[in-house]
């Protein structure tokens, strides 16, 4: 007799196996290396809050299902379509701090970004605004 655990357990498999087949790997480099290069072009403190926002919603996705069927769909992969809405067993005591660490991880990316974009404004965190300036001639 199968138990609902089981049950989730051979779809976890599945879905592993869809996830790190070398198509989505690809696909999930080239996503990581553009998102990260557009967030850099933007300026200092918008890689360190995409930064902040990314590693939060992939942590998330393990946890909540349709965060997790997005992540899949944009990469790629095939995953099972009928998933509970929470994906796993509730949280457990031990896995509390390491939850902690992580949301408070994502909060601090996302709080300095933000304080970066405060503290030096939009032109004096982007590098190309720098080099735009640093090239013009001094005025009288």
């Amino acid at each position: 007799m199968h138990t609902h655990a089981e049950d989730l357990s051979v779809t976890w498999q599945r879905d592993l196996q869809a996830l790190f087949h070398p198509r989505v790997l690809g696909r999930m480099l080239l996503l990581a290396l553009l998102s990260n290069a557009a967030a850099l072009l933007m300026g200092i403190a918008f890689f360190v809050i995409w930064q902040g926002i990314s590693y939060g919603l992939f942590r998330l996705a393990i946890y909540w299902s349709p965060l997790y069927r997005a992540v899949a769909r944009v990469l790629g992969a095939h995953i099972e379509p009928d998933l509970p809405q929470w994906r796993f067993a509730p949280i457990t005591a031990w896995q509390v701090p390491g939850l902690v660490l992580r949301i408070a991880v994502t909060v601090l990316f996302v709080g300095v970004g933000f304080w970066l974009l405060i503290r030096l404004g939009l032109c004096r965190q982007n590098i190309i605004c720098l080099l735009a300036q640093s090239s013009r001639p001094a005025g009288p």
